[in-house]
């Protein structure tokens, strides 16, 4: 490896890119209108700048449609890491068994997010996380009900 610290500046940045952004790739193809990527043309094409984002959001406003499911697709992203944030909290109070399965599915996701980063990063490898995303967050918007203590007569 010729340059260590770009590649994992590099993984850094396409773990968050990957855990955020929405897809908007097979929505466009989907309904057939321009705002996709063409091969090495996306958000995760090369060093992060603005004249590329810009360009690419434009790209998605040319499709009303298209910009409106990738806006639910945001907002879905955004509960799903708010309802993860909360579980996070919860662990500090919570059961053993909470810990445990919040921390064990967080660690999991991770992993396989953080696998996924590489070179050819692209949001399509974020599909098989997010059911253990959306587990984590579900923890966080409802916490598991403590037992309830039995009553004495």
């Amino acid at each position: 490896m010729h340059a260590p610290l770009q590649a994992v500046l590099m993984t850094i940045l396409n773990t968050v890119y990957i855990s955020t952004f929405p897809t908007r790739t097979p929505l466009a193809d989907l309904l057939g209108t321009p705002g996709g990527d063409i091969a090495g043309s996306g958000l995760s094409s090369g060093n992060p700048s603005l004249s590329r984002f810009a360009i690419e959001f434009h790209k998605l406003l040319q499709s009303p449609v298209l910009a409106m499911l990738v806006a639910f697709q945001a907002i879905l992203t955004v509960v799903v890491w708010i309802g993860i944030f909360l579980a996070m909290l919860r662990c500090r109070h919570a059961t053993l068994e909470y810990r445990v399965w919040t921390i064990y599915l967080m660690l999991v996701s991770l992993f396989m997010i953080v696998l996924a980063a590489g070179g050819e990063a692209d949001v399509r490898f974020r599909v098989p996380v997010v059911p253990l995303f959306a587990i984590v967050a579900a923890l966080g918007y409802f916490p598991v009900a403590r037992s309830p203590v039995a009553c004495e007569s």
